[in-house]
């Protein structure tokens, strides 16, 4: 069977929205191991017990890791506010910066494999990707600790009646707290990334055109989605989300004018 150029579009959709599933997976495997390690680090060094210090990393790096692959979101929320590691707003930066560089690193690679298939690729496509995931990382404690953790306290509810006020229950501003943070770090990140991968694709003469804001609505959107997932599944879902979105345009923008008008 010939591959005609409708269905190979296909394949490179489907293999691209496996690459941001599995990657963002991933990701939170490596942020859950980077925050175990930091924190089994300094719990060694508060205990006094030196003799700890040899085998803290590999310890908290493994249990970091089964954490993150079990819960998903909250692992990431976690390494990326510093967990027991961080030591005030500057610690909570670098653990953040730290966490969501590896993320990129992570979503980078298997981006670039799609890519490499296709010949398109770049090494400076992973080098966009984790650049752009760390600076998001850099302004993300504090549009959290800003925005979204103060949710909480703004729940009342004015009623229509005027007859009493009510608040909604506490699972509903919960969810609503999980989805803001996950989006607002899909945003950070998708559009830090985004604008790196775009000065990319200009050197290799390729049109731009809206990919900073698909992308960065597809992380939003893949962030709030995990983030309302609370296993590894929902990191799955959520990069398949930002793939399916983000996917199309891509690939359309690779394409050469004249394919794309035939499109």
């Amino acid at each position: 069977m010939v591959d005609t150029p409708r269905s190979n579009g296909w394949r490179q959709w489907g293999l691209w929205t496996v690459a941001c599933a599995v990657g963002l997976l991933v990701a939170a495997g490596f942020a859950g191991a980077l925050s175990g390690m930091a924190t089994a680090i300094v719990m060694a060094f508060e205990s006094g017990d030196t003799g700890k210090l040899a085998d803290a990393p590999a310890a908290g790096a493994m249990s970091g890791l089964i954490f993150a692959l079990l819960m998903g979101a909250p692992a990431i929320a976690y390494a990326v506010l510093g967990g027991d590691a961080a030591a005030g707003p500057a610690g909570q930066v670098v653990m953040a910066m730290a966490t969501l560089a590896a993320a990129g690193l992570a979503i980078g690679v298997f981006q670039f494999d799609v890519l490499r298939r296709n010949r398109l690729a770049h090494w400076s496509w992973i080098t966009a990707t984790i650049v752009g995931w760390m600076l998001a990382g850099a302004l993300l404690p504090v549009v959290l600790n800003k925005v979204v953790l103060p949710i909480e306290s703004t729940t009342a509810i004015v009623p229509t009646d005027g007859a009493h006020s009510a608040t909604p229950p506490a699972a509903t501003w919960d969810s609503l707290q999980w989805a803001s943070g996950g989006c607002l770090m899909g945003l950070l990140g998708g559009s830090a990334s985004g604008a790196l991968q775009s000065l990319v694709l200009r050197q290799r003469r390729v049109r731009v055109g809206w990919w900073v804001p698909v992308n960065a609505a597809g992380w939003a959107l893949g962030g709030a989605v995990a983030a309302l997932v609370f296993t590894g599944a929902g990191l799955v879902l959520g990069g398949a989300i930002a793939g399916l979105i983000t996917g199309p345009i891509l690939f359309r923008l690779l394409q050469p004018p004249s394919a794309a008008k035939r499109a």
